[in-house]
């Protein structure tokens, strides 16, 4: 392990390699014993488990296409922002970038602290089974039409409380990472809206907690561009622009689905918000000025809500949408309170059975907590035309402030008690076997626990 020391104020240092750790300023060091920029600390030896410390007034551009080789095995190489004047302090600011139509990109694994990059063509990562770890700091794509891009299959890429800064209408991000997370931060933009936040991703990208509400078009665009790439895109409590939709075109193929809750441009509509989507369909929340069960347990705001499922037909019995809605604690050690109720209506001109509709229910055994069981109330024949749900005849359906009419009111029982449970929070499984694109089906979003 040793450090590099950078700032493109004072630094010469070609030759001579990593040093101890040092305290003091970086002109105390003096420029001999500092590096002009990270590109150059590479080329005299810094690699895997190395320190590249930066000044947080580093400010160098490379104006052409940089790429800068991180370590290939071991531990990643670390690049941290440090105070020009006490370098064994950190401090967030250093800055480099590709001026020029240029990419500046890192390859290899990579933790940053701290630390700015930008391009005015892509700037991001590349190589298989490249890792790179980004925190408290700033990405910034500055010309039209170019990308923050993570590119290299079975890559990872995790940013955490770090600035998107992506100053063109059409600036976006490509995916080809097997793994994607953002933690907070933001997506900013000086362009007015962005039209497309990600172009393409891939495995799994998960958003928790980014403030999106500079995305007023598609934050998913992922169907002709890259219909091949599988992706499981989740998002969860980040804010979005006005007018932005979570997929923005219609998928090609399966294997692809994103999963969107507490996502909202609106502060009362956050607490209930809830977006799926995949080949097969969409389930999406509907709060209670249209259809909703009466008895369902409201939201802090006092607003009661309900899923609207509306499948396509690529949906049929063997190929669902499937989808996990419900979180709720179960009481299944006691007979009273063992049985899971899903509560769901369609319009009267269709016919609901257990082979249109049904539920997997996964949840801990009585005697080996460890061990979880698994029930299915579907039939056992998916052939079959099946049987007609069970008529929900005790609910209050409503349709905004009017009783609901012209609809088949259904419900459907999850019993553990052939194999009694323990007490927690079990995984309840969805699925919706037909086309509803005509006729969409609205679920209640409260399990009731019956016997």
């Amino acid at each position: 392990m040793s450090f590099f020391y950078i700032d493109s104020n004072i630094g010469t240092r070609v030759a001579g390699g990593g040093t101890t750790a040092q305290t003091g300023s970086m002109a105390t060091l003096g420029a001999a014993n500092v590096y002009a920029n990270r590109a150059t600390a590479i080329a005299d030896g810094a690699g895997s488990g190395d320190f590249l410390m930066c000044a947080d007034n580093h400010s160098h551009d490379y104006a052409a296409n940089t790429t800068l080789a991180g370590p290939t095995s071991g531990v990643p190489i670390k690049c941290i922002s440090v105070d020009t004047t006490n370098i064994d302090q950190y401090k967030t600011g250093a800055f480099e970038q590709s001026s020029g139509n240029a990419d500046l990109i890192m390859s290899g694994d990579w933790a940053c602290d701290g630390f700015n990059s930008e391009a005015s063509d892509d700037v991001g990562t590349s190589g298989n089974d490249s890792s790179l770890v980004y925190n408290n700091g700033v990405f910034r794509v500055s010309a039209i039409d170019d990308a923050l891009n993570f590119g290299g299959g079975n890559g990872n890429v995790e940013l955490n409380n770090t600035e998107i800064k992506l100053d063109d209408a059409n600036a976006r991000i490509l995916s080809i990472s097997s793994k994607m997370v953002i933690n907070g931060g933001s997506v900013t933009t000086t362009s007015g809206g962005i039209n497309a936040l990600f172009e393409s991703a891939n495995g799994l990208t998960q958003l928790n907690g980014v403030n999106l509400l500079a995305v007023t078009g598609d934050i998913l665009q992922h169907g002709g561009v890259s219909a091949d790439n599988k992706v499981a895109f989740m998002m969860h409590k980040c804010p979005i622009g006005s007018g932005a939709v979570f997929l923005g075109q219609t998928l090609l193929r399966p294997g692809i689905s994103i999963l969107a809750t507490q996502c909202s441009n609106s502060s009362a509509a956050a607490e209930y918000q809830y977006h799926y989507e995949d080949f097969y369909g969409v389930a999406e929340d509907q709060d209670d000025t249209g259809i909703f069960r009466a008895e369902s347990t409201a939201f802090p705001s006092g607003t009661q809500s309900s899923l609207k499922v509306t499948t396509n037909s690529n949906c049929e019995q063997t190929t669902p949408l499937s989808f996990r809605p419900f979180s709720r604690f179960m009481e299944l050690s006691v007979a009273s309170t063992d049985t899971a109720r899903i509560y769901f209506v369609v319009a009267n001109t269709v016919t609901l059975t257990d082979t249109d509709v049904w539920a997997e229910l996964i949840y801990p055994d009585g005697t080996s907590k460890n061990v979880f069981n698994y029930l299915s109330n579907r039939n056992t024949d998916i052939l079959a035309a099946g049987t007609t749900h069970t008529t929900d005849s005790s609910s209050d359906w409503r349709d905004g402030a009017g009783a609901l009419t012209g609809f088949n009111e259904y419900q459907m029982d999850l019993d553990t008690s052939g194999d009694v449970g323990a007490d927690g929070v079990p995984i309840i499984i969805l699925h919706v076997g037909l086309d509803t694109s005509a006729t969409p089906i609205y679920v209640d979003r409260t399990v009731g626990v019956v016997a």
